[in-house]
């Protein structure tokens, strides 16, 4: 099988491309990720540390939530805040721009309660949140 040789810098291009050829590829550009929407629903309410969000979403690895994190965040969705104490403490709070997403997800997630009744016969249960919107 060949390895794929595209450059960084290329790949980082293509990407910059994608997400300005058009507005829904530019929103899939910025949400895509297995766990990037749930992040940002975690985060709905009001900033969150590293290990909140970890807990939140069993099943994440810290190396892929420091990954999606730092992918929102240069997208500008995210702002993250380190604090100079011992432990170190880092949060993370949804920008402007972050929170401008929230009522595309709180919809996507009406929309996944109303296809669990259809189509399942009964409303789902998000295990990573206490919260569903009936």
């Amino acid at each position: 099988m060949k390895k794929d040789t595209i450059p960084d810098n290329q790949r980082e291009e293509n990407a910059a491309v994608e997400k300005n050829s058009c507005p829904v590829q530019a929103t899939i550009g910025v949400l895509s990720g297995k766990w990037k929407l749930l992040l940002l629903f975690q985060l709905r309410n009001g900033e969150k540390r590293f290990g909140e969000l970890g807990r939140a979403l069993p099943g994440i690895t810290p190396a892929m939530l420091t990954g999606q994190l730092r992918e929102l965040e240069e997208d500008g969705i995210v702002q993250r805040k380190a604090y100079a104490e011992i432990p170190p403490r880092v949060e993370y709070t949804l920008t402007e721009i972050g929170r401008s997403l929230l009522p595309v997800i709180i919809n996507m997630e009406k929309w996944g309660l109303e296809y669990f009744k259809q189509m399942k016969g009964a409303a789902g249960d998000c295990l990573w949140d206490d919260q569903i919107i009936g």
